[in-house]
């Protein structure tokens, strides 16, 4: 077997490949994953802002109010899935991870489905 080697043109730079699509992918379902975890705890803190300047400003908060009712607990347990997935499939995760899902379903199979 012979091996036959082409040599570079004067001036020419190697090519180099900086990124593979393994890595590209990985990524991106890192970005993913935060931004939907960020996402859903932005919405979070929201509800918990407002539910707390209107304590502030003397009101009460009512059933119907997202802290109250469950809404924003929902949003929390959205916050959490993609942060699991991050963390992996261990064992202790796996159970919270299905506990999570659980609850979300319930949620949005129960009054609240809309």
């Amino acid at each position: 077997m012979t091996i036959v080697t082409f040599p570079l043109p004067e001036g020419a730079t190697r090519l180099r490949i900086v990124q593979t699509e393994i890595q590209r992918e990985m990524r991106d379902y890192q970005l993913d994953h935060l931004v939907e975890a960020a996402d859903a705890f932005a919405v979070v803190t929201s509800e918990l802002t407002n539910a707390a300047r209107r304590l502030m400003c003397g009101d009460n908060l009512m059933n119907s109010d997202a802290a109250i009712c469950g809404e924003t607990l929902h949003s929390a347990l959205l916050g959490l899935k993609p942060l699991i997935e991050l963390a992996g499939s261990s064992n202790e995760n796996r159970e919270l991870y299905h506990l999570i899902e659980a609850r979300i379903r319930a949620y949005e199979e129960g009054p609240h489905a809309g």
